[in-house]
């Protein structure tokens, strides 16, 4: 029987992030009315306080009130014995990040990039220029990235997830106290936690073009530390250089958005949609750009945040519709090729180990060589230790996810009794930062992790841990906390 939660039942679980989850959900009314929806509450952990409902609360308000095609819309918001939740619009589609990471070079086409870049650019005129009662009511993102880019298979691209942003007011700018957003994607004056505004947001489309063009983002370093210098002190190569094929109207544009300074990049939204209509690369049709949706993962219905890995191998980006098909028969073609191939491989070795010559054993045959790009992250962190087992996979859209530690195998064949006296610590970094446990870095700010019973140090920071501290765990317990940076 399926779990009911207030006015939904819930189908299945999609995704689990440091402090709240996602379901597909359904709201049933009179007269066979059914509503799906991607239901988001908070977890357990966190009912109560108050920072983060604050937050949560301010991520409904500010995404029930934005009104756009290229926008996520918040339809329902409440709470059910004192655990909020909201109901997002369902989308049928996957995540950019998704996308590049299944495409030859984890990157896209020129024309798909420039509707992708369209259509990101009107959602974010809408939300920077929207004025209600004849007053300036403009929003920042400030969490613009790959993993909240949405992908319909119909083609449509839709900006999600506003769980950071603020209004500019009447200022058109909005202040901050913190860093927030991934590293990776923030504009040097969000790194700096100074004032920003609409432009702050063209900065972080200019890093998801330029990865999307590339393969690569623009400023990554070996550590989120070094990442972050390197954004403050505009140390990257131009698109021109590690993507020459992109054309130059459209490495004009990204190279813009990039610039360093606010006052050098487009003043609105508006201004950098003409310069990308100069480019003239909107001959792509629609069906093209949710052919790769359909690619990445066999349609299904997916919320405005996911966190799962990509199923297939993505054609080359920006074919015609019927190139894409020829692809795929090609695909099925090469997959059946290698399941023969590996089933002659495993017959062979039975042979040779059931029936070995009397002179000498059999050398063991090897495996062929799967030819398939592996749908894993360009940037792969450092692995954890192998006392410190991942559980689950990071939050959706973590811009840091990698290949299971050497741990986690070993995890998986204990008993299960001595898995289930392990314990499980959720440990987030607000506002944002690495995490040490035990002396051992992370690379990442939130991680659900499998550790012995007994004392653990956690610490957080960013070249090194400014804030540590110590948790007893119970055979078995599972425990959340956070660790605020100052």
């Amino acid at each position: 029987m399926r779990e009911t939660f207030g006015p939904y039942e819930i189908v299945r679980r999609l995704g689990h992030g440091g402090m709240a989850e996602t379901f597909l959900a359904v709201r049933r009314g009179p007269g066979d009315f059914e509503q799906r929806v991607c239901l988001k509450r908070v977890l357990p952990d966190f009912c109560g306080d108050h920072a983060f409902e604050s937050m949560f609360l301010d991520e409904a308000r500010i995404g029930a009130s934005l009104r756009h095609s290229g926008i996520v819309g918040v339809i329902d918001f409440g709470d059910v014995d004192g655990r909020l939740y909201m109901a997002l619009e369902l989308v049928d589609g996957v995540d950019l990040c998704s996308i590049l990471r299944v495409c030859p070079g984890h990157r896209l086409g020129a024309r798909v990039v420039g509707v992708i870049a369209s259509d990101l650019l009107h959602a974010l005129d809408y939300a920077h220029a929207r004025t209600r009662a004849g007053q300036p009511d403009g929003v920042v993102h400030r969490d613009l990235s790959p993993s909240n880019v949405l992908v319909s298979y119909a083609g449509e691209v839709k900006l999600t997830d506003f769980g950071i942003a603020r209004a500019m007011g009447t200022s058109g700018a909005t202040a901050t106290s913190s860093v927030k957003g991934k590293i990776p994607y923030l504009s040097p004056e969000q790194a700096r936690a100074e004032v920003v505004d609409g432009r702050s947001d063209l900065f972080s489309l200019g890093v998801v073009l330029f990865e999307a063009l590339s393969g690569a983002r623009p400023f990554d370093g070996a550590t989120m530390s070094e990442t972050m210098g390197r954004l403050l002190s505009d140390v990257r190569r131009p698109i021109a250089h590690v993507a020459p094929e992109t054309p130059v109207p459209l490495a004009a544009v990204v190279e813009r958005l990039l610039a360093h300074a606010p006052s050098d990049r487009f003043a609105t939204a508006t201004e950098a949609l003409e310069a990308l209509a100069a480019a003239g690369l909107h001959a792509v049709a629609r069906r093209d750009v949710g052919a790769l949706a359909s690619r990445v993962r066999p349609k299904q219905t997916v919320p405005g945040q996911l966190d799962g890995a990509a199923e297939l191998t993505g054609a080359p980006p920006g074919q015609p519709a019927q190139q894409i098909e020829r692809a795929s028969l090609r695909d099925r073609l090469l997959t059946a090729g290698g399941i023969f191939l590996l089933c002659l491989t495993a017959f062979l070795a039975y042979v040779a180990i059931a029936y070995p010559p009397d002179r000498s054993p059999t050398p063991p045959i090897a495996a062929p060589p799967v030819l398939f790009p592996a749908p894993g992250p360009v940037a792969l962190p450092a692995p954890l230790a192998p006392a410190i087992a991942p559980v689950e996979a990071p939050p959706p859209g973590a811009s840091d996810a990698g290949s299971p530690p050497p741990g986690a195998d070993a995890s998986a064949r204990r008993p299960v009794g001595e898995r289930a006296r392990r314990s499980v610590l959720q440990a987030t970094v607000v506002p944002w930062g690495r995490l040490w446990i035990d002396g051992r870095p992370l690379e990442r700010g939130s991680a659900r992790l499998e550790l012995a019973p007994g004392r653990h140090v956690v610490g957080a920071g960013h070249a090194r841990p400014t804030v540590t501290q110590v948790v007893e765990l119970a055979p078995g317990e599972r425990r959340s906390i956070v660790l605020r940076l100052r």
